[in-house]
């Protein structure tokens, strides 16, 4: 490639990015705190279990966890999305306990 047109691919390279930051700064400067409109009390800690594979495959048992929430008109039983095998446990540590 000759210098020209090198140097009119970085150009367009570097308006891009312009552009980008330009798009996502409004959102990185207007961030709030999250915010929750119930609050609750977890009432009690648990298990769930759940089969997977199967058919060519083996079948494995993985056990999920899972958060009974009580507020002052609901109650929720929330599953952490990643399971616990043995001591160790697959997820964030949001759903760790």
């Amino acid at each position: 490639m000759n210098k020209k047109i090198q140097t009119a691919m970085f150009a367009r390279l570097l308006v891009g990015m312009a552009f980008l930051c330009c798009m996502a700064s409004p959102t990185v400067v207007f961030a709030r705190a999250k915010q929750y409109p119930i609050q609750g009390t977890v009432t009690a800690l648990g298990t769930n279990q759940e089969m997977t594979g199967g058919g060519s495959g083996s079948v494995m048992t993985h056990e999920h966890r899972t958060y009974t929430v009580k507020t002052p008109t609901l109650t929720f039983v929330l599953e952490c999305p990643h399971w616990m095998d043995g001591f160790h446990i697959h997820a964030p540590s949001e759903c760790g306990g």
